[in-house]
């Protein structure tokens, strides 16, 4: 929601809406939006390099579907895709709520801009991939283009 802030610890980010104790708490932890935004920014990017390995089939290995062969790794990997599809929306719906919240911070609007961007370009490279692939819309988890 519009007003809850994310906190960053270590590689683990959670929603916090307690408040002004919330505030303090985050400032004595060092836990400011600057922190928040950066981790963000280095999520979005491992995440569009992942992405672009798992299109070109490098990043997934498809063990778990290796007694099956070539045809569940297909599968395993298709739905792979189309789960990344999916959770990438709710995400940059996500982002554009916290810029909101920060909205009179323009250096973490910028690179909140830049996250948001950074995600719509990877949602619309899977989109584009699935089509490519034949998958009609239904069968993408609900998976549209961002903004669409």
């Amino acid at each position: 929601r519009e007003s809850d802030k994310l906190v960053v610890s270590g590689e683990t980010i959670s929603i916090d809406t307690s408040g002004i104790l919330g505030g303090v708490s985050r400032w004595l932890g060092s836990q400011g939006r600057a922190q928040t935004a950066s981790w963000l920014s280095r999520f979005a990017s491992s995440l569009s390099h992942f992405v672009h390995l798992l299109l070109a089939g490098i990043a997934f290995t498809g063990d778990e579907h290796a007694q099956g062969g070539t045809e569940d790794y297909e599968i395993g990997r298709a739905e792979m895709i189309r789960t990344v599809a999916w959770e990438i929306g709710p995400c940059v719906q996500g982002i554009r709520r916290l810029r909101s919240t920060y909205s009179t911070d323009t250096h973490v609007v910028c690179k909140l801009d830049k996250v948001i961007s950074i995600l719509s370009e990877t949602r619309d490279k899977v989109c584009a991939w699935l089509q490519s692939e034949g998958y009609p819309e239904g069968a993408m988890n609900g998976a549209r283009r961002v903004g669409v």
